[in-house]
């Protein structure tokens, strides 16, 4: 088994690591950054013009193959795990290829639900199964 820390380690928010083992793929979280790396407050405005391929070489959407359906010579990851609702756990999972099962807690869910009511052109997450205390989510690992 591997981990791939993307984002996260050395900045506050923007979480998103990638565990890896022979035969599975799964990402847990995929947040926006709290602050730039200036140490400014993060304002996702600043980027909202640009493409994914251009998110991705600036670095704000963590360059994971397979996980926002654009790079199609690369297996899509098996599921993306949100941890928990907030947003630099979560934040950029719009850019998420729709195929792409989540799985999360039914309350982490309707609170992403609640919070979109105030933030436009988020969308919804679709694919979702709920996750309970000690759930195994993938024998494999």
């Amino acid at each position: 088994m591997h981990f791939i820390i993307h984002r996260g380690s050395n900045e506050i928010g923007g979480s998103c690591v990638e565990v890896k083992s022979r035969n599975s793929r799964i990402v847990i979280d995929i947040g926006v950054p709290i602050v730039t790396t200036s140490g400014k407050r993060f304002d996702f405005k600043d980027y909202r013009k640009l493409s994914r391929e251009e998110l991705i070489t600036s670095k704000l959407l963590p360059n994971v193959k397979g996980l926002y359906g654009q790079d199609s010579g690369n297996k899509p990851v098996d599921g993306l795990l949100i941890s928990h609702a907030h947003i630099d756990h979560y934040g950029l999972y719009n850019f998420v290829d729709k195929d792409i099962q989540y799985h999360l807690g039914e309350a982490t869910h309707k609170l992403i639900n609640l919070s979109n009511i105030f933030i436009k052109d988020r969308g919804s997450i679709k694919k979702v199964v709920y996750i309970q205390d000690r759930m195994v989510l993938y024998g494999g690992f």
